[in-house]
């Protein structure tokens, strides 16, 4: 993956978007990904779906340079975060960490 990540950096560079573009209009694209993932979701398109997770993935390689980080530093640190949390799948699915029962609607 660390090869298809160094790709995208490039295709970001070269098209500016790292070097004279902006997180907020990185934030802006990023919504618009996550609306067509959510429509792939709702139309049961797989096709769809791949894309957009695809395109999110670009999306956040961008935000995270021109914030000064990597993806793959990024990802660390959330895990770092989540690895021992306990909780529980809710009765929609959704996972419920320990401590936030009594917060989760």
């Amino acid at each position: 993956m660390e090869w298809v990540i160094e790709k995208i950096s490039e295709w970001h560079k070269a098209r500016l978007i790292t070097v004279n573009g902006t997180s907020t209009a990185q934030m802006i694209k990023l919504m618009e990904e996550t609306g067509e993932l959510a429509a792939g979701i709702a139309r049961g398109n797989k096709e769809l779906i791949k894309d957009s997770i695809g395109d999110i993935t670009i999306v956040l390689v961008a935000i995270a340079e021109l914030e000064g980080f990597t993806l793959e530093e990024c990802v660390k640190h959330s895990y770092e975060e989540i690895r021992n949390r306990t909780g529980h799948l809710n009765e929609d699915g959704i996972f419920i960490k320990t401590g936030d029962e009594n917060n989760a609607n």
